[in-house]
């Protein structure tokens, strides 16, 4: 089949399935215009459900795997995430329950002009702040949602106010954490290697001795993210955060959007040279990182005198 034929065949057969439930195909435009397709399930009498998104299934059908398998993991995903019985859908429509649980992230303005028209957002240099919300419940788990203009409308707030909230909640939920690349690099390798000791205490005892050696040659680079390392670039608009950096190293300080996830952060009297930085971001941009996850091609630059990033 092909993907069109697919989607179709999908939806007729979850609705033989749950004939009782309505079944919708939605097509979702993601960050940098990257478009998925996704389908929800609605028994009759709720009103919210969780997107199962099918761009990976169509993958696994054409590798083999039966329609059969496919519809029925589908639904084990659906049952996992769906709404659980306790959850009053209505407070999402109040502000005041939200609240405090606001935050900010960083996206790529010009790649999501489209989608920034339905959404309250603030520029930034070549970027735009966008906010979503983290909701933890006992019947749902962690459920985090993107704000768009609709949702100002019913909770009857203006954009200044949720930036506002946003700013004050986002380093209190999601606090930094700045860690050299050279310790980052020993904690993924370590991690890999985990399963190869024979038990928790010899893998710590290793962890140990290895961190705490001394290096020959430090990397000038740091990784500047939040404590659940998603959505972490928005930390470099945190206050006193890269000031504070650039004061430490007495030097402005050149900011490689890695991704949306985190930047990196290089003194400028350690640092190559502006454009070499440059052909860096845009190779590892090219050849590394998801498109979805893509946050600039551009290099920043806090200036310690001034006080302030800049392109």
């Amino acid at each position: 089949m092909e993907y069109g034929e697919f989607l179709t065949c999908v939806k007729r057969r979850l609705e033989e399935a749950m004939p009782q439930a309505r079944v919708e195909l939605h097509h979702i435009m993601k960050n940098n215009q990257v478009t998925w397709d996704g389908v929800t399930i609605l028994p009759e009498g709720e009103t919210i459900s969780p997107t199962v998104y099918l761009n990976e299934f169509y993958g696994r059908y054409r590798a083999g795997m039966s329609m059969e398998e496919i519809v029925r993991r589908i639904l084990a995903e659906y049952q996992e995430n769906c709404c659980q019985p306790g959850f009053d859908v209505s407070r999402l429509k109040e502000f005041a329950y939200l609240k405090d649980r606001i935050v900010f992230k960083l996206i790529n303005y010009e790649e999501n002009r489209e989608l920034l028209e339905e959404m309250p957002h603030r520029r930034v240099l070549d970027l735009a702040m966008v906010f979503y919300f983290m909701l933890e419940d006992e019947a749902l788990g962690l459920v985090t949602a993107l704000i768009f203009n609709s949702h100002l409308k019913v909770w009857k707030v203006d954009e200044e106010t949720l930036y506002q909230t946003a700013r004050e909640n986002t380093p209190r939920l999601l606090n930094w954490e700045l860690q050299s690349m050279d310790s980052l690099l020993d904690e993924m390798i370590l991690q890999d290697m985990r399963e190869e000791f024979e038990s928790e205490e010899a893998f710590e005892e290793f962890c140990g001795i290895t961190l705490g050696r001394d290096k020959r040659s430090a990397s000038p680079m740091y990784v500047l993210t939040n404590k659940e390392r998603f959505n972490g670039a928005g930390c470099m608009l945190y206050q006193d955060v890269l000031d504070r950096f650039a004061r430490e190293h007495n030097s402005d300080i050149y900011v490689l959007p890695s991704s949306i996830h985190e930047v990196i952060l290089i003194p400028c009297v350690s640092s190559p040279g502006r454009e070499d930085l440059c052909d860096m971001v845009r190779e590892i941009n090219s050849t590394e990182v998801a498109a979805t996850d893509r946050l600039s091609d551009h290099v920043y630059c806090y200036s310690l005198s001034e006080g302030i990033l800049k392109l």
